[in-house]
This record gives C-alpha cells, sequence and structure tokens, in this order.
C-alpha cells in the first residue's frame, strides 16, 4: 500500500486518472462499493499489480533448488520489463484478469478507499526512503530513512 501511494503521489498524471476513475465507481466518497464492482475498474487493478511488481517481499534469493534467483531481480530485469523501474500501471492494462484472491480485493478496497477519502501529499519523503539499498531478507532503504511520512487532508 505504501509503495503504491507513494508511485501514485511521485508519477505525474498517475493520481488523477485514479482518481477519475475511482470518482465514477464511488460517487459517494464515504459509501465503500462491492468487490464485485472494484475488480472491473482496470486502471485500479493495474495500479496495484505495478505496486506489487516495484514493492517485491524479499530481496534475497529463498534457495529452494540447486538453481535461484531474487524475486527483486526478476521484478527490475529489463528484458521482462520495459523500464523497470518506472511506475507504469499501463503496463498492465491489457492484461489484467479478475482474480478472486482474498488478499487481492482487501487491497482494492483500501487503495480505493484511501484515494477516494483523502488527500495525501508527502512530507520530508524521497525516492531514497522507498528504495531498496539494503538486504535484511526485506528490501531495506537507507538507515536513517524515516520511512515515508504523508500529511493527511
Amino acid at each position: 500500500m505504501v509503495v503504491a501511494l507513494y508511485r501514485l503521489s511521485q508519477t505525474p498524471g498517475k493520481l488523477p486518472r485514479l482518481e477519475e476513475e475511482l470518482a465514477v465507481a464511488m460517487p459517494d466518497a464515504s459509501q465503500l462499493v462491492p468487490w464485485g464492482m472494484l475488480e472491473t475498474l482496470l486502471y485500479l487493478s493495474a495500479v496495484i499489480k505495478e505496486a506489487l511488481r516495484m514493492a517485491y517481499g524479499t530481496a534475497s534469493r529463498l534457495i529452494r533448488s540447486a538453481v535461484s534467483m531474487a524475486v527483486m531481480h526478476l521484478c527490475q530485469h529489463p528484458d521482462i520489463f520495459d523500464e523497470p523501474e518506472k511506475f507504469e500501471p499501463e503496463r498492465w492494462i491489457h492484461k489484467n484478469k479478475p482474480t478472486d484472491l482474498f488478499a487481492y480485493a482487501e487491497l482494492c478496497l483500501v487503495l480505493a478507499a484511501i484515494v477516494r477519502r483523502f488527500d495525501l501529499t508527502l512530507h520530508d519523503t524521497d525516492f531514497s526512503d522507498v528504495e531498496s539499498v539494503c538486504d535484511a531478507l526485506m528490501p531495506m532503504p537507507k538507515p536513517d530513512s524515516k520511512g515515508v511520512r504523508v500529511m493527511v487532508s
């Protein structure tokens, strides 16, 4: 969720596009719509898939066989993803398929609610606060990072 909100706020044009899609689907920001409705929103789904690609769960390779690779390297490999360092939800638009995973549904509901109900502005936060520079099994930012901080209005 943090990666999605950070990347949306830092990539021109992405947040307004999501806000527009959500305003149509959720005219009343105080009322969440059913998951069945949210899963049809192509841009919301694409934003979540792109954020998941950029928020790899582990930085280290988990050795399960003689050949293994870290998920982080797969998610950032230029032969798999054009310009992998860029936040481009549009890369998923034509690959979107409905899913019935509970965790995915929860991500959709939470991201939709946050984007629709609040204006978020980054506070003393930049890319170095989300960039993986240390492998502690989980990707970690610079040691003196205070994390992603936002002002909510």
